[in-house]
């Protein structure tokens, strides 16, 4: 009928008593793989993947969630500060937003190469966009972002930021010199200024 109101139309996918022992607070951004992996940023800037082993509509049975960065984990090779929006790019790499510990905002480019589960190893952590150089703070990137809690990719490649605070706009970013960076000039400009505008929070973005 159009409405997602009757019953048997909503499925607890997970939830705090999944058997996998993973507790969420608030989950941030999600987007699927192509092999069907739910990849999540959470609210305590935790990163974790959920996968339907068993086939039975949800993630709620035991190893069915896995999480691949803690902040908690002494084993991390170092802190990645508040984590608030995800996407997943094309070319395999998960793209992750936040405030980094040293209060710069950055889009962090991450990969499990070695597929063990976590992304502490060497390579697998690498800064894509930062805003400011948090030494001089002088600009890095052409655009400033203040907690960027959207991310989504169009089909052309294009990375597409929601910017909550600052401006609340939506920038735009794509890696012209393939550097695997957007830091270079001409890599990032503003989609739409939110300060030339009425401001509202622009706290999600998505491509249809």
């Amino acid at each position: 009928n159009g409405h997602c109101d009757e019953p048997g139309d909503f499925l607890v996918v997970i939830d705090d008593t999944n058997a996998s022992g993973v507790d969420f607070s608030g989950v941030q951004g999600m987007a699927f793989d192509t092999n069907g992996r739910l990849y999540m940023v959470d609210g305590t800037d935790m990163i974790a993947y959920a996968e339907d082993l068993t086939a039975d509509g949800d993630f709620q049975d035991a190893g069915e969630i896995v999480v691949i960065y803690d902040p908690n984990d002494p084993n991390i090779p170092f802190p990645l500060g508040a984590l608030l929006g995800l996407a997943l790019g094309a070319d395999g790499y998960l793209y992750v937003s936040g405030v980094n510990w040293n209060g710069t905002d950055v889009i962090w480019r991450i990969r499990d190469f070695n597929s063990d589960d976590d992304i502490y190893d060497t390579g697998e952590l690498e800064i894509y966009y930062q805003d400011t150089d948090p030494i001089s703070g002088l600009p890095i990137a052409d655009i400033d972002l203040s907690s960027c809690f959207g991310l989504a990719f169009d089909h052309d490649g294009y990375l597409i930021m929601g910017d909550l605070l600052s401006s609340n706009g939506i920038g735009m970013c794509f890696d012209y010199n393939m550097d695997n960076d957007v830091n270079d000039p001409g890599e990032t400009w503003w989609y739409r200024d939110g300060s030339a505008i009425e401001k509202h929070w622009t706290n999600s973005v998505a491509v249809s």
